[in-house]
């Protein structure tokens, strides 16, 4: 990524370049050339001009026609540098139709000195290998810490010295701002003032790190950055849900989550094998983007859009790298073909949220979060499964065991008559008792009916029982989250029915609903539910007895519904 302009002319001037130093591609020269060359000398293949790429060595020396860009050690033969201070319009560089002005009078002596000494190229720091370079000596030992070391030396350069430490008070309301984003109460002070023992001021930077405000202080610049708001950003702007991932990033500062986990978690932590609630909600970074249901939208742009944003986020944060540039063209200033863009945009394609956000609260996809009681019920089950599958697990052995073999008999031998093996059948209850939210349910008006439960409440095989009045269709939605549901060789919805005595209902139905097809079975008149539904309901029986539980099912398999 290319320095701002303003940031490199203060790193550069007002100090005039000193003969002894040396000049470095990457901090002073790329710049330069960024600036005012790279347009149409850079990467970009489509926009690049007389075949001339100045922003590598290979490209920069190789010969055209007799004549180089740059002969490292010669700046005379240099052609950059006589189209630099050439004094004619149709020759020099940055030409008048670019609108870009002459190099400054400096600017031209770090070329000039760059090439003498060997114009020797970089890549881009960012390509680079993280290195540890040797620590400046600083006369009279002034800076102690590495940092003061590098900027002791620059200043010597410079004929300047550091200042003096500040005092302790100052000190420790930098320290604080820097790591809590909040000064430090009176108290606070006092403690640390108090405090005359050696290492002083790391027991203070161990207590602001401990504190749950510096995850908060981090984490909201973090998440500034990917771009996180608690609404959609247009259209209605509606509020949106997704402050757990706000908290998921303020406890891994707090935790000191190692990088590459905290990488791992919030680009993919849905692809890991059987992923936490934790890891998933870590994923809420796909979905910081702006999101719309606004009617004027084109899907196609919409999901261009949601394309674009997540990889030019993600390019940004995690890679340092200006990838939308490369959305109409190769980049110029970085190593980004367009190609490369949208091949990296590919990634997020797959997501599976909708395009539309639907002007809701919380579209899907959805994780069910817990409370800590609940959570802490959670592992008291997960941990009582395992002997309750042993101890069903052994049983059916047992079970099988006690049928007579009927293998390896004597070829021509029948075996014995009501010997064969029989599978071990038994019931599992999958859900029960309860509604899981649906996002299609989001924002309307609740379901028909009330869950009841506790003492006088007359419930059997479960702990509630639903009350339903009058005509009413009433979905009981089911979800189990990552757990998948297993059909083998059954599937039955079934309930226990407790009709009213003072109001006994015609007819009640139960229906599974499958991809295009409904198979309903009616206990009781068909017609009750008008003539349409009569045609393709299955009379199982007439209504049971009211004031008794009756258990009535459904056979997924046997009504005929497809796998």
């Amino acid at each position: 990524m290319p320095i701002p302009r303003q940031l490199f002319l203060l790193a550069l001037f007002p100090f005039a370049l000193r003969a002894e130093e040396k000049v470095t591609f990457n901090q002073q020269i790329r710049p330069i050339l960024a600036e005012n060359c790279f347009a149409c000398h850079g990467s970009d293949a489509s926009h690049r001009k007389a075949k001339l790429r100045l922003d590598l060595a290979s490209g920069a020396t190789a010969e055209r026609d007799g004549v180089r860009a740059i002969v490292p050690g010669d700046v005379a033969n240099s052609e950059l540098w006589q189209r630099i201070i050439s004094p004619h319009e149709d020759e020099v560089m940055p030409p008048p139709e670019s609108h870009k002005p002459p190099l400054k009078p400096a600017q031209r002596e770090l070329i000039k000195k760059w090439i003498a000494d060997g114009a020797v190229y970089q890549n881009h720091w960012a390509y680079e290998p993280v290195s540890r370079p040797a620590l400046p000596t600083v006369a009279g030992g002034a800076a102690d810490h590495p940092v003061d070391r590098f900027v002791g030396a620059k200043l010597a350069a410079r004929k300047h010295a550091l200042v003096r430490e500040a005092s302790p008070e100052v000190l420790f309301r930098r320290v604080t701002l820097d790591l809590s984003g909040l000064p430090p109460t009176p108290e606070d002070v006092d403690t640390y003032l108090a405090d005359r023992a050696p290492g002083a001021y790391e027991r203070a930077v161990d207590r602001l790190l401990a504190s749950p405000h510096y995850g908060e202080q981090f984490g909201r610049h973090w998440l500034d950055a990917v771009r996180y708001g608690d609404t959609h950003g247009l259209h209605l702007d509606n509020v949106r849900m997704i402050w757990p991932y706000r908290d998921w990033v303020v406890n891994a500062f707090n935790r000191n989550q190692p990088f590459d986990q905290f990488t791992v978690e919030q680009i993919a932590g849905d692809m890991l094998p059987n992923p936490r609630i934790d890891q998933l909600v870590a994923t809420g970074y796909n979905r910081c983007l702006l999101t719309t249901s606004e009617g004027g939208s084109i899907e196609a742009e919409a999901e261009m859009r949601n394309t674009a944003d997540r990889a030019d986020t993600t390019a940004a944060v995690w890679l340092g790298l200006t990838a939308g540039c490369a959305s109409c063209h190769d980049h110029k200033f970085d190593p980004i073909a367009q190609r490369e863009y949208y091949a990296f945009g590919a990634f997020f394609k797959g997501l599976a949220d909708r395009v539309w956000d639907g002007n809701i609260p919380r579209p899907g996809p959805l994780v069910l979060l817990a409370d800590a009681r609940q959570e802490r019920r959670i592992k008291e089950i997960a941990a009582a499964l395992p002997p309750l599958q042993a101890a069903l697990s052994a049983r059916a052995g047992e079970l099988a065991a006690k049928e007579p073999e009927v293998e390896n008999l004597p070829e021509g031998e029948a075996p014995p008559e009501k010997t064969s093996k029989k599978p071990v059948t038994y019931e599992v209850v999958w859900a029960e008792d309860g509604d899981m939210p649906t996002v299609a349910g989001f924002g309307r008006p609740p379901l028909a009916g009330e869950w009841r439960g506790g003492e006088g409440v007359p419930v059997v095989g479960g702990q509630r029982a639903l009350r339903l009045e009058g005509k009413v269709e009433r979905p009981v939605n089911f979800s189990t989250g990552e757990v998948p549901l297993l059909v083998r060789t059954a599937a039955i919805g079934f309930v226990h029915l407790n009709p009213d005595p003072a109001r006994p209902p015609r007819a009640v139905s139960l229906e599974f609903i499958g991809d295009g097809e409904t198979k309903r079975l009616v206990w009781g008149d068909p017609e009750a539910f008008g003539a349409e539904v009569a045609k393709t309901a299955i009379v199982v029986g007439p209504m049971p007895p009211a004031g008794v539980y009756t258990r009535l099912e459904i056979d997924a398999i046997k009504t005929g519904l497809a796998p």
